[in-house]
């Protein structure tokens, strides 16, 4: 049998699929001009993922080299490791990455000091790594500023079976439905904090919607009150005093209906799983993990 992966427990759906482009797992690249030279070296292996998000993680890399290696050469391969890992790597010969931002890539927003001319808002390679962190995967970076750059992903490598039709693939997308469709309503005063929970959410197949503080969202309800949501995630510290628990309380008000809710909070405070559980909502510590959040919503969705 395949080697077991973390992702079972969150709800993904893990199994074999061929790490070939040629298999489906790219869609065409967009967006590099007409001297960026990109090319791949086929291989037979086989890994142990989820295919959707598997795509999405080197899609990125990939949109990524695009931006930032103009006129120059991208190459995706994969190198086999020890412990049945194999290596996914997108390699580019752009402006690399000065040493001081390597430790920073990942974070939400952030651009280098070599790509503050590029379009873009700095969301591509945090999503990457939010999804390799739900599927288990390790990811990586290696560059040198002047040079280019190297991203890659350690996946389990799996067994391979044959197809039952020529033209069939190995795997399809099978992502649960528990969440695709589901609407969300979010309200964060960090404008960062909620598109990083929007990219995270659409990939899921969720309907999103969102607001920046308190007053947007009771504004929100009240233009909107025949249509609650299925689920709200709240910030608990918001502004001018406000706190999510009696935010939630007032939009239920509004929407008449006993939305299930997630309060979320980077402050240390022992007493806001409490205070969550006595207002009917779930609690969710910041830095928000996208496994845990996933998990944590499924399981609201599954009690009503």
């Amino acid at each position: 049998s395949a080697r077991p992966s973390r992702t079972s427990a969150l709800q993904t759906s893990p199994g074999m699929m061929k790490c070939d482009p040629d298999a489906g797992l790219l869609n065409p690249v967009e967006g590099r001009s007409a001297d960026t030279d990109i090319r791949y070296v086929p291989t037979s292996a086989v890994v142990y993922s989820d295919p959707r998000y598997l795509r999405r993680i080197i899609q990125n890399f990939l949109s990524n080299a695009v931006k930032y290696t103009q006129g120059g050469r991208i190459l995706l391969g994969c190198r086999h490791r020890p412990d049945r890992l194999l290596e996914i790597c997108v390699l580019d010969t752009g402006a690399g990455i000065p040493e001081a931002d390597l430790e920073h890539i990942f974070d939400d927003f952030f651009r280098s000091s070599q790509q503050q001319t590029v379009s873009g808002i700095g969301l591509g390679l945090a999503v990457a790594k939010r999804f390799a962190e739900l599927l288990g995967h390790q990811i990586q970076c290696q560059s040198e500023s002047g040079k280019g750059s190297m991203f890659s992903l350690l996946v389990p490598l799996g067994q391979s079976r044959p197809q039952a039709q020529k033209n069939e693939t190995l795997l399809p997308d099978m992502l649960p439905d528990n969440l695709r469709g589901r609407r969300i309503f979010c309200v964060d005063d960090d404008v960062r904090n909620i598109r990083a929970l929007e990219a995270v959410l659409t990939e899921w197949g969720c309907e999103f919607s969102s607001a920046a503080g308190a007053g947007p969202a009771l504004a929100y309800a009240q233009q909107n009150p025949d249509a609650p949501p299925d689920l709200l995630v709240v910030d608990w510290h918001l502004e001018d005093g406000n706190n999510g628990v009696e935010l939630a309380r007032e939009l239920r008000k509004l929407w008449k209906k006993e939305v299930p809710g997630c309060l979320v909070s980077a402050a240390p405070e022992p007493d806001f799983k409490v205070q969550a559980a006595a207002n009917r909502m779930a609690f969710l510590r910041k830095p928000i993990k996208p496994g845990r959040l996933r998990a944590l919503l499924e399981q609201l969705v599954r009690k009503g």
